[in-house]
């Protein structure tokens, strides 16, 4: 069993998280679940994978019943749409649906209802090549050394397929580490748009990896094998936020693997979640569906999109979309002044400044 105060004792002693510890009710949803990211002599079983966003609505207090008719009025839907969904506020990239009208009454109705919002990103590129860095510093903090590891790779996803197929990646045998590394060295040589003092820290720190008689982190595991589950991100928000309430859309892989590790608090079997077969029998759930097509848009976009292109999109952003990007901000701000934990990313630092010049008023 998963003791939740012991899990959650590291965060909250590094992070000043009020908040925390209310009485909130949290509905979610998912956008780009590849439930899994594998490398083959293919290629990824995913060509290029968007931002994996777990989220949607929180209010305070217990569940509670929501206006979802008063939805409806507000984006015109149909009336045959049984539940709504994103495609119903509108469709396109992030810069596409942030010109939606829709979306503006959709972002009014959730000001309206007093809702607030939570997201946890990930990127899985990100997420899987951070265990590099950490299999040489394994003591340090080195968040800008993965987040400039990450730009170098990222350039050419099927060389980056081919490169861990080729050793085996995540499981790395210790006669072919230091021909890993030197591959990735000459990555970091040749990137274009690297700095010069990042690309020589890099290189330098990639360097003090060889003759490690292991990558402690890059071995022992399965090749081939980036990401097996998202397990790990469900359950970091059900024991960072114990006092919540937390509703889900059904996923079956994710409640079998909750179910063969439990949570406990003093001793005693701990649950403060639950899964729904349907989410119209939870309207809020429908509500999130759409919160979390937006944020996944939008991150996946920030992701993609160079970070001296962003203050000029910002700027130049028209009506609607201009008064659309405000209120979004604004209902991401509130949600963070509520609670800062409603925010979790998994991504590189690079992003993080692209998603703070962004969203930030």
């Amino acid at each position: 069993m998963i003791d939740v105060d012991e899990m959650r004792a590291p965060i909250l002693g590094i992070h000043l998280l009020p908040g925390v510890d209310a009485p909130w009710t949290l509905y979610y949803d998912e956008t780009n679940n590849i439930r899994r990211l594998r490398v083959s002599d293919t290629g990824f079983n995913v060509a290029e994978p968007a931002c994996f966003v777990l989220g949607g609505i929180v209010h305070a207090g217990p569940p509670r019943s929501l206006d979802l008719a008063g939805l409806r009025a507000a984006v015109n839907a149909q009336p045959n749409a049984t539940e709504l969904k994103l495609k119903h506020i509108g469709a396109g990239d992030a810069l596409t649906l942030l010109a939606s009208r829709r979306l503006g009454a959709f972002l009014a109705w959730l000001r309206t209802e007093n809702l607030l919002l939570h997201w946890s990103v990930l990127d899985p590129v990100y997420w899987s090549i951070v265990d590099i860095i950490d299999s040489i510093l394994v003591e340090g903090h080195a968040l800008r050394l993965k987040s400039d590891l990450t730009f170098v790779l990222r350039q050419d996803l099927p060389d980056l397929a081919s490169l861990f197929h080729a050793f085996g990646y995540p499981d790395i045998p210790s006669n072919k580490a230091d021909d890993f590394l030197n591959a990735l060295r000459t990555r970091v040589e040749n990137t274009p748009g690297l700095g010069p003092f990042a690309r020589k820290m890099l290189h330098d720190v990639l360097g003090l990896g060889l003759g490690l008689e292991n990558l402690p982190f890059l071995s022992g595991e399965t090749s081939g094998v980036l990401i097996d589950s998202f397990a790990d991100f469900y359950r970091h928000r059900f024991y960072l936020l114990t006092e919540a309430h937390h509703v889900l859309d059904t996923e079956t892989e994710i409640i079998a693997r909750l179910q063969a590790t439990p949570f406990s608090r003093h001793g005693q079997p701990f649950q403060n979640y639950r899964f729904v077969e349907r989410s119209h029998d939870e309207p809020a759930i429908q509500v999130a569906d759409i919160v979390t097509g937006l944020l996944g848009k939008v991150f996946t976009w920030l992701r993609n999109t160079d970070l001296g292109d962003v203050p000029g999109v910002r700027a130049n952003l028209a009506s609607p979309a201009r008064e659309n990007h405000a209120a979004l901000m604004d209902l991401m701000n509130r949600s963070l002044a509520a609670c800062p934990a409603f925010d979790h990313s998994v991504t590189s630092g690079l992003d993080r400044a692209k998603a703070h010049l962004f969203l930030t008023p």
